[in-house]
């Protein structure tokens, strides 16, 4: 019997073992023109409905580059995707062109306002707002493909609950 027990639990370890091997990411699988990216994906939620994304992670995964701007701060970020300088203030909810984000700067000053929750509502490329105090931008893949289309970027972004799958195709740049 206690044979038994033993080779029981050594194929126990050894599946465990393989199992940890094998590299398994949980998550959905995120596909950049035709390939499977190596990314961590266990925060993105595919639902029927939409894929909900963490901003700042997705940009990153698809080539996005943090950019030296004076705009960067606590809380506020500054990217480089497919040529642009975008600003993420994810507290606020603020995704937008780094042009547009300083002349809207601008705009507040000569009011006499400063950036805020309130004054941020409506500006920028994403719809809705964040939950208050959550750093992280979340959006969902429609609204980022029409916020980075209106931007000038040409994207298609595709959900598959089936499949938990987010498929983006860009087209393809020099060094990729």
């Amino acid at each position: 019997m206690k044979k038994k027990n033993t080779l029981f639990l050594l194929l126990i370890t050894a599946v465990l073992i393989l199992s940890a091997c094998a590299g398994h990411v949980p998550g959905p699988k995120l596909i950049l023109n035709g390939k499977r990216l190596n990314v961590y994906t266990a925060h993105y939620n595919v639902t029927e409905k939409c894929a909900e994304i963490p901003l700042t992670a997705f940009l990153k995964s698809i080539g996005a580059e943090y950019a030296d701007s004076p705009a960067n701060a606590y809380g506020t970020q500054c990217y480089s995707f497919m040529g642009k300088h975008y600003i993420v203030v994810g507290e606020l909810h603020l995704f937008m062109l780094e042009e547009d984000y300083w002349a809207f700067l601008d705009e507040l000053e000569a009011e006499e306002k400063t950036l805020s929750q309130k004054t941020a509502a409506g500006h920028g490329l994403l719809p809705g707002k964040n939950p208050e105090g959550q750093m992280e931008l979340w959006v969902d893949h429609v609204s980022l493909m029409n916020a980075l289309k209106k931007s000038g970027v040409d994207i298609t972004i595709i959900s598959n609950y089936s499949t938990q799958t987010i498929t983006v195709t860009l087209p393809e740049q020099d060094g990729q």
